[in-house]
């Protein structure tokens, strides 16, 4: 696959290499949703001004082969795009086995504890709510407005 694996030390280190200013960690949904041709990274990249840098986590990564196992349009879209969606992103080892989404906020928790500026794009509301109450800035995709919403106060 034409992604990277690393660690998080591994990854704090090359935000400060390619001096990125924030690192958008991708779930599950949303990751289904950029396969889909969803612009996310971009967009933010446009608005903020500032270099990003996409991860996913293990954990999405094997929540997608689930999902995938179950639906055969879900099944197609893994086959077909999800090394292409995958190319130039960091998939991070997980931090939390137990669920996508708790890796995520562990994850999200670690980083912000360790200074790095972190945005989870997701779609999910409880998530999005936790992620929220934690300090944790978050974008979701807007499919009335069809554009990508931050909380950072911006509307992509």
């Amino acid at each position: 696959m034409g992604y990277s694996r690393v660690g998080l030390e591994e990854l704090i280190d090359e935000i400060r290499r390619r001096k990125a200013e924030f690192l958008l960690i991708i779930d599950t949904n949303m990751m289904i949703d950029v396969m889909r041709g969803v612009p996310v990274r971009e967009p933010l990249e446009e608005e903020l001004g500032a270099k990003i840098i996409p991860v996913t986590t293990k954990t999405v990564l094997e929540e997608l082969e689930r999902l995938a196992r179950s639906s055969n349009s879900l099944n197609i879209l893994l086959k077909t795009r999800l090394e292409e969606t995958l190319s130039g992103m960091w998939v991070l080892d997980s931090v939390d086995r137990m669920s996508a989404d708790r890796d995520i906020e562990a994850l999200a928790s670690r980083l912000k504890e360790k200074g790095v500026s972190v945005i989870v794009a997701t779609n999910d509301k409880r998530l999005r709510r936790r992620l929220r109450e934690k300090g944790v800035d978050v974008a979701f995709f807007r499919w009335a407005h069809k554009r990508v919403q931050s909380s950072l106060g911006r509307t992509i």
